[in-house]
């Protein structure tokens, strides 16, 4: 178990950034982080953002952030999150729903509602409504709030933690890691505290942001060819349309025919799909894990 600091916002408190010793989605991964930053700062802000977004411009955020702890600032017992105004009905995104804004902060607003991902014709009403915003997955608040919190609505998070949490800033706290984290139920920051706290807030995001976790998303970020295609690799193709080719090595993927698929070459594996049957890609590896091929994932 690895931790890096980095730089601070003027004068606020440091982040902690870790790698975890397995997956237990973001609840557990948050509880260690904040309990990690208590033992440095018992007022330390968090600000907990996932790796796989593309945001620009940079300046954008660092002042987005800036609000956001300034909103926290204001009322310690805020969860404040920030929210990505719809440019499409997207169905692959958690959808917030905005109530009254805040009197002491600008764009900043009460959450009515988190709504599931939705159906296009949801989607779609979400959009025309234009009081919904996409969960970006980013949040602000202190660490000591929503320890609070996880312990309220989800205390089987905090009852291992509180397992090894004395070991924070010492030597030992790596092999407690090691040893308790597994243990940590499986649970969302959404479902463990958000959905059932009653002072959280969205902040509009003032920056461009994509989510860059899924195959299709690399159109967005990258340039295409005259057929549409987003290639990363070595590629040739007959009569192939609005694919995305991608290769980890010198290998030369070679197509026929494709239209809007994927096709992924690792030293490994392939995967070959449809783009718009990307959702199915937790049922394949699920299907892997069931055939005893995690070796492939």
């Amino acid at each position: 178990m690895q931790w890096k600091r980095v730089g601070n916002f003027r004068s606020y408190p440091r982040t902690i950034f870790s790698s975890n010793p397995c997956g237990r989605n973001t609840a557990p991964c948050i509880a260690i982080a904040a309990a990690r930053l208590l033992a440095d700062d018992p007022d330390a802000i968090m600000l907990v953002t996932p790796a796989d977004h593309v945001i620009t411009p940079n300046e954008a955020f660092v002042a987005a952030v800036r609000r956001a702890m300034d909103t926290i600032q204001q009322d310690p017992s805020r969860l404040c999150l920030f929210g990505i105004v719809p440019t499409r009905p997207a169905t692959g995104y958690g959808y917030i729903e905005q109530g009254d804004e805040l009197p002491d902060c600008d764009r900043v607003f009460n959450v009515a509602c988190f709504r599931e991902k939705p159906d296009l014709e949801t989607a779609q009403k979400f959009l025309d409504a234009g009081n919904f915003l996409w969960n970006s997955g980013i949040f602000v608040w202190r660490a000591d709030t929503i320890l609070a919190a996880l312990q309220q609505h989800s205390p089987g998070v905090t009852e291992v933690l509180d397992r090894f949490r004395q070991h924070a800033g010492t030597p030992e706290w790596s092999s407690a890691l090691e040893t308790e984290f597994a243990k940590m139920p499986s649970i969302s920051i959404d479902y463990a505290v958000l959905e059932h706290s009653k002072n959280v807030c969205v902040l509009e995001a003032p920056f461009s942001w994509d989510d860059v976790g899924s195959w299709s998303a690399l159109a967005r970020v990258h340039d295409q060819d005259e057929h549409g295609n987003t290639v990363l690799g070595r590629h040739v193709g007959i009569d192939t349309k609005n694919a995305t080719i991608f290769s980890s090595s010198n290998h030369l993927v070679t197509t026929i025919g494709l239209d809007g698929c994927v096709v992924v070459h690792t030293e490994h594996s392939t995967l070959v799909a449809k783009l718009d049957d990307e959702a199915q890609i937790k049922e394949l590896l699920a299907a892997l894990k069931a055939a005893r091929l995690d070796a492939y994932l």
